[in-house]
């Protein structure tokens, strides 16, 4: 019987094992803000209400004709209208980060589907965008063909922009929620949309890496025998083939839960 070592290191564990490595959906920080988004949202929608409701009450009343009673009312307006910009900067702030952190999570998601098809690459550069896309390229692996990508790109710019410009970057204009710039509308909108287009990326992006990792079409295996045909004299090329048949024939494949080999 095999050990669980040598099980865990045969091609059919690893390819599958590759497409299981997606953390997307363990977005913790969406679901600590659920509640104060709404909080924050009721909160803004009842300040708006009553804000109008008492203007209506003294807007149209001369100052010299205001009694203490209107005074009074004028100071609650007031007091309204700064929680409405009060709770909308929270509110904002809160739709920043779920972008912020959304683009973080995909970048720890592509750490680690590189990290588990290539242990031995060091992705400490790989926050900067083009290295990743080179070291991709690299495994002819061609990132911007994959489903999601220009959601994932679009994802990248604001992220960046929120972090490090001083103010909103008029190239984003190209993106259809922010033709008028960030809002609280705005800027939940494209969390929304490019969210589930994200987990799509990745998914596509796991299976590119498999396949480039474990599967083997004709031509990628006539490169490799012409590889180390021209690279190797013929006793030597002689024992490299007797030696992939023993391998082969000590191969046991591996069998899932019904007993049929993955």
């Amino acid at each position: 019987m095999k050990t669980f070592k040598e099980i865990s290191n045969t091609r059919d564990y690893k390819y599958h094992s590759m497409l299981k490595t997606i953390f997307i959906d363990d977005n913790k920080f969406e679901d600590a803000i659920e509640d104060n988004i709404k909080n924050l949202k009721d909160k803004i929608t009842f300040s708006i209400t009553k804000y109008d409701e008492l203007c209506e009450k003294t807007n149209e009343k001369e100052y010299s004709t205001l009694t203490p009673e209107d005074f009074e009312l004028i100071d609650e307006e007031c007091f309204h209208e700064g929680n409405i910009e009060l709770f909308s900067q929270h509110l904002r702030s809160l739709n920043e980060m779920r972008i912020i952190y959304l683009f973080k999570n995909l970048e720890l998601n592509i750490k680690s589907i590189i990290k588990y098809a290539y242990p031995d690459v060091n992705t400490k550069e790989f926050y900067r965008w083009q290295i990743l896309i080179t070291f991709l390229l690299e495994k002819n692996i061609i990132v911007n063909t994959i489903v999601g990508y220009e959601e994932v790109f679009q994802l990248k710019e604001v992220n960046n922009t929120l972090k490090h410009a001083d103010s909103f970057q008029q190239k984003l204009s190209k993106i259809p929620e922010f033709i008028n710039g960030f809002s609280n509308t705005s800027l939940e909108q494209f969390t929304l949309r490019v969210r589930p287009k994200v987990e799509s990326f990745l998914e596509h992006l796991s299976v590119a890496v498999a396949d480039e990792r474990f599967s083997f079409d004709d031509e990628r295996i006539d490169k490799i025998v012409d590889e180390y045909f021209y690279r190797m004299d013929k006793s030597s090329f002689e024992i490299l083939i007797e030696k992939l048949k023993l391998k082969n024939a000590l191969a046991i494949p591996l069998q899932n839960k019904k007993g049929a080999a993955f």
